[in-house]
């Protein structure tokens, strides 16, 4: 108990419904006491998936850089974390169990890494935060022109997090392009959110103005 009269107690509640009461044992100067009952429910979060490769477009929208290979990095994460940073502007990292399980992709073209990829724990490279990560491959083979391509992100979930599948799958259209004068290469993926959304995301954003709209890439 610190000078203010506050504790603290965290403990990994597991998904369904909780019971808790606290009790002072009292000094000098204060009797003893018991809170009442307080009665909670833990569900499963319903996580973000973000999707990026270091050859994303600089200046357009969802556009890679063809003759390399595509690399595109699966990001499934916390909401809440997330959600933390939309509501106060800054990072609030809560000590959370990174999701796992397995990611799929549709629509990518022949010769790409096969689907499903099963989740690895690591950390977002933007904000440090828990995350797995899966990792899918479009060969520079697979287009030396101009190439769009409709994919579908499928989360299986787990006990910790809801599955992501059929309607709340993530969706959207990547184009994979000749390089332009006005295409810059980043050594770090540029990264997009995918929530069951349309991947929309915009060039050029800032890291922290990329986390708190959902749509933007991220370098």
């Amino acid at each position: 108990m610190n000078a203010e009269g506050d504790a603290e107690f965290n403990a990994p509640y597991s998904i369904g419904t909780h019971s808790l009461s606290a009790s002072y044992s009292g000094d000098n100067s204060y009797n003893k006491s018991t809170s009442s009952t307080v009665t909670f429910t833990v569900v499963k979060d319903s996580p973000n998936i973000f999707a990026g490769a270091a050859n994303g477009s600089a200046t357009v929208a969802n556009t890679f850089t063809n003759g390399q290979a595509t690399v595109f990095y699966i990001i499934v994460e916390n909401s809440a974390n997330y959600q933390n940073e939309q509501s106060y502007g800054m990072v609030l990292a809560s000590a959370v169990t990174p999701p796992t399980g397995t990611v799929s992709v549709t629509g990518l073209p022949s010769g790409s890494s096969s689907s499903p990829a099963t989740l690895v724990p690591s950390v977002d490279p933007s904000d440090g935060l828990p995350a797995g990560v899966a990792q899918f491959t479009i060969p520079a083979s697979a287009c030396t022109s101009t190439c769009s391509y409709n994919l579908t992100i499928s989360y299986t979930g787990d006990s910790n997090y809801t599955a992501l599948t059929g309607t709340n799958a993530a969706s959207g259209t990547i184009t994979v392009a000749p390089p332009t004068p006005t295409t810059l290469l980043s050594s770090t993926p540029r990264r997009g959110t995918l929530c069951g959304e349309s991947f929309n995301s915009a060039p050029g954003a800032s890291p922290r103005s990329a986390r708190r709209n959902r749509m933007r890439d991220e370098t």
